[in-house]
This record gives structure tokens, C-alpha cells and sequence, in this order.
């Protein structure tokens, strides 16, 4: 016999040891092993494992001693097998291989089985009868706690919240319509004021949504506390139609237990409606809850999230973007992975205080919470004993709209629905100017004070207590997890708002008069922090990054969603130096896909944005920032949580590696630097990384090559000054706002006094050499002004918004001294003799990538810095040149200035560009021939780079 003759441990043996510890992994988990007459239509077979949870579909897991050739075909054959005794189908399966190695343990065998490593799948019966494996190729690896993870997040299929959201959402179609042909216009404005929107179809749906959310709520809380079930509500003799008034009656009593913010706000929806159009609403809540019912609806997470995210009103200047599921679940696993908690201990856990302070639909802060119950489940804990303590003073929520507290407590409740619990801590809070709250901007008064008023109760205590002001209090450095995804308004380049100077609070009815005093109060605040991050061109995302900032305790974690500029744009630096000061183990997730939707976490932004991970180590900060540039966003909750997991597991003493779900590559990560402005953000190549973050200090690391070139390498400001702003030059005819400049700027004709390039036009800037595209005429009375603009005329000038995909420059050359303009600020270097070897470097492959990689990249195909920011720029020291080198620079200029170029994203096969490189590298700075080579191989990682292409037709294939 193998190992010394001691007897193998056979499968049902290891079996029946699985099925213990998962068990103990969920208090309500049923795990059988081995058991025959489960499977309806065959008594005699034996599925290995069978877990069944009482609000989640029947799970069957086959295993198989490695290698395992015959598993996953055995686990497939179970789908759409039916069950005994309920008759429920076999929906979900997982194929589980057993290390061979157990096979031969002689003591502690469920030790050993607690630390070895399995591995396994997911299989999925879809409602037309394909089935789907997950991952698609290879096989997922990880222990005992992995898989009940798996097992626990795939309990309800993707199909199933498809055709629950449906079901949603033609029931609120139904509601609303029948609500609007049916009710008086002033019951519709009545009920669109409870919810502080506009009258209208949005307000209506709105309305019809909180209806039927609190109808779904109230049948899963029927049989418990004494609260009578739906189907005692019909109208006797009367089919489909609810009673309002036994409605009413029956919300009054579940008050008395609690669940004010799920049922206080719905009964003021519902009581103007006249009760004959009430039944009927009623009725038809009613029926789509029976629908959804067979699927657990009121236990999961997202689903009614889902739904309100579509109806919420005024995004587009609250920017109230709805996190998607997945991404929610990816952010708080790592999230709360982090937090040094005894995750066994209740007392532990409900200490904790975690908080989402614009909760939107509630999606970041029952993520979190379900990552928390999860954990206290694996550590041996039963969460229905924490749910109580975690609703009234461990889970924080707030919004200025009702309906986002409404939908974030029914869904932080729907975790235990029948367990009651005190005041809960979600709050809506006053937005806006009132006679009653004054001048209040929402949760961002945090920033000054550490209790709020809320408008609305938020427990029974407080409604009868305290009359209507619920109290938020949340004192400095006091909570263990900040979690959230901010606005991301911001006062520039933002469309007017029917006059609004602030458009940053416009919206909820507030007029220009009520957005300037928000705007007046925030600065105030900003003024009494120590070093401030809010900053009006960033919005009021940074704002909130204060807040959390300020809210945090030591070693509490952050957990943000932001713009993508958060982590490159200018007006976010303070953001990245905070980060940097006062933060530890932070993680950059971004996407490095093809088109800004694709690069989202949230749903409908059409923009670009990161999650920020962090743990606040106040005195021990760093900038080891570790950068995961996924491919794609985690389209499920299992590739959610596994993603995080491989993120957490990243060796901390490697520089990159690959995240690798099964045999399927799922993004890279790299460790880098905030310093530099974030640039390894979104990036497929760790390569064109490990280039850039070494470049700027003059060592040229390129791929293949075991030692650095050395570069001279400075930065804009060390070796000139850049030209005016726009805003001071000028401005085109009929412009409005901002027309402090003295010019008028006309297109180009004649001969110009004052010649202007301006604008971008992408053909007549392929070569080195472009000429003024328009001429300033001089306002009246504003000559001298004027003069003083003429003086920062140059000939050199650089590109502030870069257009990868289709412009060809960095920086040109005007013929003649010219007024820099909007897209083109003027540059002079303290010697005009450096002028020409700045623009020839600034225009090859790696002058290119250094204003790339200084930019912000918030749109795909397009590198944008601001005037400030151009001092930054990376670019070679000319005062390292001897007189020699001067002249060749000469000479590769006359050379090459009449040649035209190719787009920048086009490097790769422009002949004119790496006829460039070679010259600069080559001839102008002496580097050997050797470099050319490996340069070729990065001009193709870059060129590959998504934030490069943006999807274009022109990049490599």
C-alpha cells in the first residue's frame, strides 16, 4: 500500500467532513453528504453535497479526488434535477476536486482539510437550458472559506434578478400610469412634494416604486410581531383590489416595531391617493410581490437598487449614479477585508461603525454589510444575533432625498426582515435654503458640526420622542469604514442651469439665490479644515473626501468611488498628497478598457472612475500605492468577490503580476506612486509602467533590458515659464462669462497684427511646423493690457488638450512670435536655443508618453493638463546639451519640420516618428544603437494601451 501502508481515506469519508465544516460556515445552512433519495426521479443517487438555505436555491456540489477527470461532467448531469421532498430545481452546481494529499493525512484530518487549497467551478442552468461555466476556462483555487463563499454568492442566479427586475418594473409602469389617468393633478403634486421632486411621470414612478417596495417589505415581514399578511388586506368580494385603509392600519402597527424609514415615507405617499385608485395600486403591488416571492426577492441586495437607480430624480446634477451590484461587492470585500476586527466576537462587530454618507440607493453600504455578516458567518458567528445592533447604531446612511433612505434601509433590513431593531441610523438630511434648517448642504455640514437634524425620523423613538428631528451624530475620528460613491458635479465646464452660478447644488428646486449661499457655506467650512482636499474644479466628490477624511478613525478604512481624474487631474492633487501623508495599503482599481462606459463602476455616468482603497495611518503614510487595472469590470457577485480575493493576496514584495480568474486573465496589478499624478492607473502594459515611473529621473528602462539608459530629464518649470491662460488672452465673439482678456479673437485673415493659435483643427497639425489659426483685435481701452500679452508671444507652443487617437503633436512650432490660446499656450524657455530640442523631444514616442502619463486621462483616446499643470511636464534638460548637440538639433529640425506625422496612438507604424526617435536618441543624445530595438517593442505597448487607442480602428492589431 502508498505511504507506508497506512489505509487511503476514501471520497464519502472526506465528504462527509466537507459538509461539517461548511455548515459551520452559515448558521441556516443545511449540508447533507452522501445522501440517497434526494434526487426525485432517481432514489438511488447520491448527490456528494447538497446545501440548502432557506431563502436561496438548492446547491449541489460533486467532488472528485484530483485529478478528477470525471467531476465536472458529473456535477453538469445534476442540473434540472428535482428534489425531494419540496420539488425544487437544480439550478446551481459545483464541481469540487480534493487534493490527493488528504488522502494519505493520518491525524487531524479535518485540519488538514481546513488548510489545503481545492479547486472548482460553477455551473449554471439558464432559463432557455444552456448551461454556463464559471470561470469559463481553468479552475478557481482557494480554501474552505472560498468555496462557501462561491456557494453562498451564486444561491441566486443572474437570471432570476432579470426576471425579478422586470417584474419590478413593469409593476411600477402599471402603478404610475394608472396613478396618472387616474388621480387629480393636485394629489400628483401633493405626493411628488413628499419626495421633494417636481411633479411629473418621474415623480410618479418614484412614488409607485416606494409603494411597491414597502408592499414587498410588508410581505416578508408578515407572521412575524404579529403583522397580518398581505392576502388579509384584499377587499372581500372585490378580486385584485387591497384595502388602504387595512393597509394604513397595518403599516401604523409595524411603525410600532420600527422600519421607520421604509414605511413612514410610504404611507405619506400613499394617503393623499384616493382610496379607490389606492386598492387598485395596492392590487397590483400586491401581485408582483406574490411574483417575486418564489425568488427570494426581499433578501437580496440589488434588486429593488436596481430599479430605483432608474428612477431617481435630478442625476444629472446630483449625480447620483447607482454602483452596479458587482462592482459594490468587489469595493466592500476590499474593504472590510482590511478592517482588524474579531470577526467571531458580536460584541467586536457591532462596535464597529460604517458608514455611506451619499448613500444613493444604498448598494455600497449593503455590500458592506453583507462582506460583515459574511465574515461573522466563516469566524463561527450567527448574524441574525448582530442584525439588530448593526441596524441602530453600526450601519450610518444618509441622503438629501427620501427615497434613497427609504430604498437603503429596506435593503440593509432585508438581511433578517423578521428581526426587529431600534432607531435606525439612515437619515435624510435638508438640501437647500428653508426657513426652518436655514442655509444646509446636505451631509457635507459634517464638515462642520458632528450632529445633524434630520427631516425626516428615523426610529419610533425619536418620531415620538423628539417630534420629527431625528439626530445624526458622528464625531471626529469615529468610524471604523467610510464607503462611498460621491457626487460628481463640478462647477466648470458645466452646462447652465436656468441661471445657476453654483451649479453644484442645483437641483431639488434650488434657485441661483439658494445655490450661491450653499456654495458661500461650503467654503466656509473649508476654510476651518487644516489642509483642505475640496476644490471647486474638482466637485463636490473631493468635498466628500474630506468628509470621510475627517470622520475616520486611525486605522479605519476608506473605500471611494471617483472620478478618474481623482487620481490624475491637477485640482485633485491635494486628494493624492492626503493619501499619501495619512493613508497606508492603498489600492487603485481602475478599467483599462476601450470607451468611458466600459471604464465605469457605476451605471450611466459615461465617464471614467476609480475605487480608492485605504486605511488611514496617521503619522505612517506611504506611496506604495498598489495600481489593479482590470479589463473589465466584474460583470457577477462571484468574479466580484474572487477578484478582490486575488487582489488581497497580491505578493506585497513583488513589482506586478496578473489577476487570474481560472485560466482567464482578469486585469494586472502593479505597485507604483501617487506622486507622479497616478499614471499607472488603467494601464494593460505593467511595462509602459515600469518605463514611465523611472523616465522622469532621467533612467530610460525599457523592456528586454537589464540595465537603464540614462537621460537627462527635467521638468517645464525648471527651464521656462508658460504663456497666459485663455481666460486672459482673450475670447471669440459673443462669448459669454468670463471676458476678462483684452483681445477679441476673429479667424485668421490678412496679415495680423496680433496673430493667435488658438484652437485645434487635427489636419493642419501634422507636421512640427503649424501656423496661427486666428488674430486678436484689441478691445477698447485695453492697449496696455494687451501689450502685455503680446509679451508672452512665442514660437514654441504645447498642446494642453492631446487628442491621442487623432492630433500628432505635444508641442509645435509657429513661424513667427504668436499669442498662445486655449488649446496652445505659448511656452518660452529661459534660452531660445532650447527651444528646438524641447520640441523635438516633446513629439518622439517617449516625449509623447511623458505628457500621457502626466495628463489626465479621463476620456480614452485624449491627455488633458491644465495651465498649471504644464510646468510638470516631464521633458529632456536642454541645459545638459553641449554646443554640438545644439546644432544637430538644428539639423534634425530642418530635416524633419516639413514632414507630416501620423496620429500619436499610430507611433507604432509612423515612419516620420520613429525616424524622430532615432535622431533624438540616437544622434542628438548618443545613446547606442541597441536602445532602438526594445523602444520598438514599448511603442507598441503604448500604442496598445486603451487610454492610448480609444477603441480606434488604428490601433495594432
Amino acid at each position: 500500500m502508498p505511504n507506508g501502508g497506512h489505509r487511503r481515506i476514501g471520497e464519502p469519508q472526506l465528504n462527509v467532513l466537507l459538509a461539517k465544516a461548511l455548515e459551520q460556515r452559515h448558521p441556516r445552512w443545511k449540508v447533507s453528504a452522501e445522501q440517497t433519495r434526494t434526487i426525485r426521479s432517481s432514489a438511488g443517487l447520491r448527490p456528494d453535497l447538497l446545501i440548502e438555505h432557506p431563502n436561496g436555491q438548492p446547491l449541489i456540489i460533486e467532488t472528485e479526488i484530483s485529478p478528477a477527470t470525471t467531476v465536472e461532467q458529473d456535477a453538469g448531469s445534476r442540473l434540472g434535477e428535482i428534489l425531494e421532498p419540496d420539488g425544487n430545481l437544480v439550478e446551481q452546481v459545483v464541481a469540487l476536486r480534493i487534493p490527493r494529499t488528504l488522502t494519505f493525512v493520518e491525524r487531524d484530518l479535518s485540519g488538514a482539510m481546513e488548510r489545503v487549497d481545492y479547486e472548482y467551478v460553477s455551473l449554471s442552468l439558464a432559463a432557455d437550458g444552456t448551461t454556463s461555466r464559471w470561470p469559463a476556462s481553468g479552475w478557481l483555487k482557494g480554501r474552505i472559506d472560498d468555496l462557501a463563499n462561491l456557494c453562498e454568492n451564486i444561491a441566486l442566479s443572474e437570471q432570476a434578478l432579470a426576471a425579478g427586475l422586470a417584474r419590478l418594473e413593469y409593476a411600477v409602469s402599471d402603478i404610475a400610469i394608472h396613478m396618472r389617468k387616474t388621480a387629480p393633478p393636485a394629489i400628483l403634486v401633493q405626493m411628488a412634494d413628499e419626495l421633494k421632486q417636481e411633479e411629473g411621470e418621474q415623480s410618479s414612478r418614484m412614488a409607485a416604486a416606494i409603494i411597491l417596495n414597502a408592499v414587498t417589505f410588508h410581505a416578508a415581514l408578515a407572521g412575524h410581531h404579529g403583522i397580518s399578511s398581505i392576502d388579509r388586506m384584499y377587499i372581500t368580494g372585490r378580486p385584485g383590489l387591497i384595502s388602504k385603509r387595512r393597509i394604513v392600519i397595518c403599516w401604523d402597527d409595524i411603525l410600532n416595531v420600527n422600519y421607520w424609514p421604509i414605511f413612514h415615507i410610504a404611507i405619506r405617499v400613499l394617503l393623499p391617493i384616493p382610496y379607490a385608485i389606492a386598492n387598485r395600486v395596492l392590487g397590483i403591488a400586491a401581485a408582483a410581490t406574490a411574483n417575486l416571492a418564489g425568488i427570494g426577492v426581499t433578501t437580496m441586495h440589488d434588486l429593488a437598487g436596481r430599479m430605483f437607480q432608474q428612477l431617481i430624480a435630478d442625476r444629472k446634477f446630483l449625480a447620483t449614479f447607482y454602483t452596479l451590484p458587482p462592482s459594490a461587492a468587489m469595493i466592500a470585500e476590499l474593504a472590510v477585508a482590511r478592517l482588524d476586527t474579531p470577526w467571531g466576537d458580536d460584541s467586536s462587530v457591532t462596535e464597529m461603525r460604517a458608514a455611506d454618507l451619499a448613500c444613493g440607493t444604498g448598494t455600497l453600504l449593503s455590500a458592506a454589510y453583507r462582506a460583515i455578516r459574511s465574515r461573522h458567518r466563516r469566524a463561527g458567528g450567527d448574524d441574525t444575533g448582530i442584525h439588530p445592533a448593526m441596524m441602530e447604531k453600526g450601519l450610518i446612511a444618509a441622503d438629501v432625498m427620501p427615497q434613497a433612505a427609504h430604498l437603503t434601509a429596506s435593503m440593509l433590513s432585508s438581511a433578517h426582515p423578521s428581526i426587529p431593531f431600534g432607531n435606525t441610523q439612515v437619515y435624510t438630511l435638508p438640501y437647500g435654503v428653508s426657513t426652518e434648517h436655514g442655509v444646509s448642504i446636505g451631509s457635507l455640514e459634517l464638515l462642520g458640526v458632528d450632529a445633524l437634524a434630520s427631516l425626516f425620523p428615523t426610529g419610533e423613538r425619536q418620531a415620538h420622542g423628539t417630534g420629527d428631528q431625528g439626530r445624526m451624530v458622528i464625531r471626529r475620528e469615529s468610524l471604523d469604514l467610510v464607503i462611498m460613491n460621491p457626487p460628481f458635479t463640478r462647477p466648470t465646464n458645466h452646462e447652465n442651469w436656468k441661471g445657476a452660478i453654483h451649479p453644484n447644488f442645483a437641483g431639488l428646486g434650488n434657485d441661483p439665490q439658494a445655490t450661491a449661499a450653499m456654495a458661500h457655506r461650503l467654503k466656509q467650512y473649508r476654510r476651518k479644515l487644516p489642509a483642505p482636499v475640496g476644490h471647486g474644479n474638482a466637485g463636490l466628490g473631493s468635498d466628500f473626501c474630506d468628509l470621510a477624511h475627517l470622520k475616520l478613525k486611525d486605522g479605519g478604512r476608506l473605500a471611494l468611488v471617483l472620478p478618474f481624474s481623482a487620481i490624475a487631474g491637477g485640482s485633485w492633487k491635494k486628494f493624492r498628497e492626503l493619501l499619501t501623508k495619512h493613508y497606508s495599503d492603498v489600492i487603485v482599481v481602475s478599467i483599462a478598457a476601450s470607451g468611458s462606459t466600459d471604464r465605469a463602476f457605476s451605471a450611466d455616468t459615461g465617464m471614467a472612475d476609480v475605487v480608492v482603497i485605504a486605511t488611514k495611518s496617521t503619522g505612517r503614510g506611504g506611496d506604495n500605492v498598489l495600481f489593479v487595472n482590470l479589463y473589465r469590470r466584474p460583470e457577477s457577485l462571484p468574479e466580484a468577490v474572487e477578484i478582490a480575493r486575488l487582489v488581497i493576496d497580491s505578493p506585497a514584495d513583488e513589482p506586478n503580476g496578473y489577476l487570474t480568474v481560472g485560466d482567464d486573465l482578469a486585469g494586472k496589478w502593479l505597485r507604483g506612486s501617487l506622486v507622479d499624478g497616478g499614471g499607472a492607473a488603467a494601464l494593460s502594459e505593467p511595462g509602459v509602467a515600469a518605463t514611465m515611473t523611472n523616465l522622469p529621473a532621467g533612467r530610460l528602462v525599457l523592456p528586454r533590458r537589464g540595465h537603464p539608459f540614462l537621460i537627462p530629464m527635467t521638468t517645464l518649470a525648471a527651464i521656462g515659464k508658460e504663456g497666459l491662460v485663455h481666460r486672459d488672452i482673450g475670447f471669440k465673439p459673443g462669448a459669454k462669462g468670463d471676458t476678462r482678456g483684452p483681445f477679441v479673437i476673429y479667424p485668421m485673415s490678412g496679415v495680423p497684427e496680433y496673430p493667435v493659435l488658438w484652437a485645434h483643427s487635427a489636419p493642419r497639425e501634422r507636421t512640427l511646423v503649424v501656423e496661427p489659426d486666428s488674430r486678436g483685435l484689441v478691445r477698447t481701452g485695453l492697449l496696455n493690457r494687451a501689450l502685455e500679452v503680446w509679451d508672452t508671444a512665442t514660437l514654441l507652443h504645447f498642446n494642453l488638450d492631446f487628442r491621442l487617437n487623432s492630433q500628432s503633436l505635444a508641442s509645435c512650432l509657429t513661424p513667427e512670435r504668436t499669442i498662445g490660446g486655449r488649446a496652445w499656450p505659448s511656452f518660452q524657455p529661459h534660452d531660445e536655443c532650447w527651444g528646438i530640442p524641447l520640441l523635438l523631444w516633446a513629439n518622439t514616442t517617449l516625449g509623447m508618453m511623458c505628457f500621457w502619463w502626466t495628463a489626465n486621462r479621463q476620456q480614452q483616446g485624449r491627455a488633458a493638463l491644465t495651465i498649471t499643470a504644464l510646468p510638470d511636464l516631464p521633458v529632456l534638460d536642454p541645459r545638459h546639451l553641449d554646443e554640438s548637440q545644439l546644432a544637430k538639433a538644428d539639423r534634425i529640425f530642418k530635416n524633419i519640420s516639413g514632414r507630416s506625422f501620423l496620429p500619436a496612438n499610430e507611433a507604432y507604424r509612423d515612419e516620420v516618428r520613429q525616424e524622430l526617435d532615432r535622431a533624438v536618441l540616437v544622434d542628438l543624445l548618443r545613446l547606442p544603437e541597441d536602445v532602438l530595438e526594445p523602444l520598438k517593442v514599448l511603442r507598441l505597448q503604448w500604442c496598445s494601451e486603451p487610454s492610448v487607442h480609444g477603441g480606434k480602428s488604428t490601433r495594432p492589431s
